[in-house]
Formats: C-alpha cells, sequence, structure tokens
C-alpha cells in the first residue's frame, strides 16, 4: 500500500526536491549577501525563514490534496503539489 502511494507521488516528490533545492540556495545566497554587506539581521532571518516553511506548509498541503481528492471521487489534470512548487 505504502510503496503504490509513493509510486503514485513520483512527480510530486521530484517536484518537492526541486523546492527543498531551491530553498537551500536561496538560504545560502541570502546569508553570503548578508555576510558581505555586514548587514545579518536576525529579524530579517526569522522572517525569511516563516516564508519557507509557509512554503514547505502550501507544499504538504498540496500532497494531502492529491492523495485524499480521488478517493472524493475528484480528478484534477494537474498535480496540485507540483503546481505549488511551480508557483
Amino acid at each position: 500500500m505504502v510503496s503504490e502511494m509513493i509510486v503514485e507521488l513520483q512527480p510530486q516528490l521530484h517536484a518537492g526536491t526541486v523546492l527543498l533545492a531551491f530553498i537551500f540556495f536561496d538560504i545560502v545566497v541570502g546569508l553570503a549577501k548578508a555576510i558581505m554587506t555586514h548587514s545579518y539581521s536576525s529579524s530579517t532571518m526569522r522572517e525569511g525563514l516563516a516564508h519557507k516553511i509557509g512554503e514547505l506548509l502550501g507544499y504538504i498541503f498540496g500532497i494531502l490534496c492529491d492523495i485524499s481528492l480521488p478517493q472524493l471521487g475528484i480528478v484534477l489534470p494537474v498535480h496540485l503539489a507540483t503546481a505549488v512548487c511551480t508557483y
């Protein structure tokens, strides 16, 4: 059952990997800029972290919708998790 679900979620998992890579590079670039300009601010860092957590929660919500909507008889032409990552 779980292995079948993982196979069905392959496109969403690939999109999540790309999302995590972009989040990682955004953090690295932001830290590099802050170090170079000597403008490190923990409040700005916390705000950015909150945005990243929001992105991850949106992605998880998309996965949950992709899993549950077909069980309710609602079939969409796109994967919501992939659409959230694309946005």
